[in-house]
C-alpha cells in the first residue's frame, strides 16, 4: 500500500510540511454537467425562477467555496487564490446546464508525490447527484484537473467533413474542441480541418504529431456512412487501439440517446501520441471527451515515460 502523506508513521494524521517547496504556479480546472427537465432549465436560462437568478447565486458559491477549501478539509493548506472562474454553458441538447469552474494559485504546493517538477496530474470522479426545483435528481459528472503552468498536454484537433472543408457549412466541431480543450488546462498546438478521405486525414495526424502534439482529438467520420472512414484511416497507422476509451464513450452516450450505438468512436496510438476520435457533432464530441478525460494525462505519461505512481 502506498504511503499516506497526511499520516506519520504512528498513524496519527499532520499536515505536510512544504516549507521547503519552492512556489509553483498551478491551476485547478473542474467540468461537471447538471440535467434537469427542459422546463426547468428554460426558466433557469430565463432567469425566471421564483427565488431568483439561480447561476448568479451558484457562481458566488462556488467561488466561495474554492476559497474556504482550506477550511473545509482538515489537512489542507490554506492556499492564496489568484484567479477563481465558474462558468455556465446550455448545449443544444437543451436538458442540461454544462459548469466549468477554474482556480488558480501561486504557492509552495509541489507535486502530488512531493515533487517540485511539473508532470500532469489529473483525476475523475462522480460527484453526488444535484436536486433543484422539485425534479428528478441531476446527474453530475466531472472531471477535475490539477497541473504545473509549466507543463501541458499539447493538443491537435483536426475536423473531419466533405461539405465544411468545401466552406458549404462553418467547422464547430473544432472550436468545440478547442474551448473544451483549454478549459482542461491543455495547450492547442494546431487545428486543421479535412475532408473524409484517409490520406487526408492520415496527413493531417502525421503533421500534427511533427509539431509535437502528445494527444490528437479528431471529431467527425465515426458513424455509419459511405464516407465515415476516421476510424479505418486511424488503424491504419497505430501501433495499438485502446478499446477502452470507446467502450466507456458509447456506454455513457447510449444514457443520451439509442443512437449512441452507432458510434465508432475510438483511441489509438500513433507513434508516441494519444489519438481520440470523436462524433462530429460538437456537443457529443465534447461529452465523449468529458467521459474519457480521466485517463488521457496517465495515458500521454506513459507514452513519453514519464515515471508515473503505477
Amino acid at each position: 500500500m502506498k504511503k499516506l502523506t497526511h499520516i506519520d508513521a504512528r498513524g496519527a494524521a499532520r499536515m505536510v510540511d512544504v516549507s521547503s517547496k519552492p512556489v509553483q504556479h498551478r491551476e485547478a480546472v473542474a467540468r461537471g454537467e447538471i440535467r434537469l427537465q427542459k422546463a426547468t432549465l428554460a426558466l433557469v436560462r430565463s432567469q425566471k425562477v421564483a427565488k431568483g437568478n439561480v447561476l448568479a447565486t451558484a457562481r458566488l458559491a462556488g467561488i466561495l467555496a474554492a476559497k474556504k477549501t482550506g477550511d473545509l478539509i482538515p489537512l489542507c493548506h490554506p492556499l492564496p487564490l489568484t484567479h477563481c472562474q465558474v462558468d455556465f454553458d446550455f448545449p443544444r441538447t437543451r436538458d442540461r446546464i454544462v459548469v466549468t469552474a477554474t482556480a488558480r494559485t501561486a504557492a509552495q504546493t509541489g507535486g502530488r508525490d512531493g515533487s517540485p517538477h511539473g508532470r500532469v496530474r489529473r483525476r475523475a470522479d462522480d460527484l453526488r447527484h444535484v436536486q433543484g426545483g422539485g425534479q428528478k435528481d441531476g446527474d453530475l459528472r466531472h472531471q477535475i484537473g490539477f497541473q504545473d503552468e509549466t507543463m501541458n498536454i499539447q493538443v491537435g484537433i483536426i475536423t473531419i467533413s466533405d461539405r465544411a472543408s468545401r466552406g458549404l457549412y462553418d467547422d464547430l466541431g473544432g472550436p468545440a474542441l478547442k474551448k473544451a480543450s483549454e478549459g482542461y488546462g491543455w495547450k492547442v498546438l494546431g487545428e486543421t480541418l479535412v475532408p473524409d478521405d484517409k490520406r487526408d486525414i492520415q496527413r493531417a495526424i502525421r503533421e500534427l504529431i511533427a509539431k509535437g502534439c502528445h494527444l490528437i482529438l479528431t471529431t467527425g467520420g465515426t458513424g455509419v456512412a459511405l464516407r465515415d472512414v476516421t476510424p479505418e484511416a486511424v488503424r491504419e497507422i497505430a501501433v495499438r487501439e485502446l478499446p477502452g476509451f470507446g467502450e466507456v464513450m458509447r456506454y455513457e452516450s447510449m444514457k443520451i440517446t439509442p443512437n449512441a450505438i452507432l458510434s465508432r468512436n475510438l483511441a489509438a496510438v500513433v507513434e508516441k501520441t494519444l489519438v481520440i476520435c470523436l462524433p462530429g457533432k460538437p456537443s457529443g464530441a465534447v461529452e465523449c471527451l468529458g467521459f474519457v478525460v480521466g485517463a488521457i494525462p496517465h495515458c500521454v505519461e506513459v507514452l513519453h515515460e514519464v515515471p508515473t505512481s503505477c
